[in-house]
């Protein structure tokens, strides 16, 4: 896959799974240690709470370009709140990690009918396709989870959280313009 084939995957699934940065990252109370499966030093997986409510804002993907992690000050979220916040997430961590597992098999597939010595145009089509649905299977955990999540939330709160959204949709849509005016 090229390199603007990577950063346009890792693009997509960052903010699917991003939950406007709100929901994955405050998946732990512990801001030094691995969380759960692929947790840890440069690996993929959801930042610890304390990136979530510091002064550094929401951690993105570790693979993003600088602009695509905003800095922006914290929710200031109450320890309760983060202990509410991440009793939710715990009760969905196994659909997603399901969920973040697939995407990766499905995409990891794609590339390999890319790839392959005599690409097939129908596996490429169907692989392409098993990973679509599996995009699709994250975006609607994510809606469902954001949508628990929100009430825990202060309307202020909820404000900066749409903010950030609309910021890193921004933020896409410029690395997108780049990707296409790079071409």
């Amino acid at each position: 896959m090229s390199t603007a084939g990577k950063r346009i995957a890792v693009a997509v699934t960052a903010v699917i799974l991003g939950l406007g940065g709100l929901a994955l990252s405050a998946r732990a109370d512990d801001p030094g240690g691995p969380s759960g499966p692929g947790d840890g030093p440069g690996m993929a997986g959801p930042p610890p709470a304390a990136a979530f409510d510091g002064p550094g804002g929401p951690q993105m993907h570790r693979g993003f370009r600088p602009e695509m992690d905003q800095r922006r000050p914290g929710l200031d979220l109450t320890d309760a709140q983060r202990q509410k916040i991440k009793s939710i997430l715990d009760s969905h961590k196994d659909q997603i990690v399901q969920t973040v597992q697939a995407t990766l098999e499905k995409r990891q597939a794609l590339h390999d009918a890319t790839a392959a010595a005599n690409p097939d145009e129908k596996a490429i089509r169907a692989a392409a396709d098993d990973l679509g649905r599996a995009l699709g299977d994250e975006a609607v955990l994510t809606a469902k989870t954001r949508q628990e999540i929100l009430p825990v939330l202060s309307d202020t709160q909820r404000q900066q959280l749409g903010q950030r959204h609309v910021a890193t949709d921004r933020a896409v849509e410029q690395f997108f313009h780049r990707i296409l005016e790079d071409q």
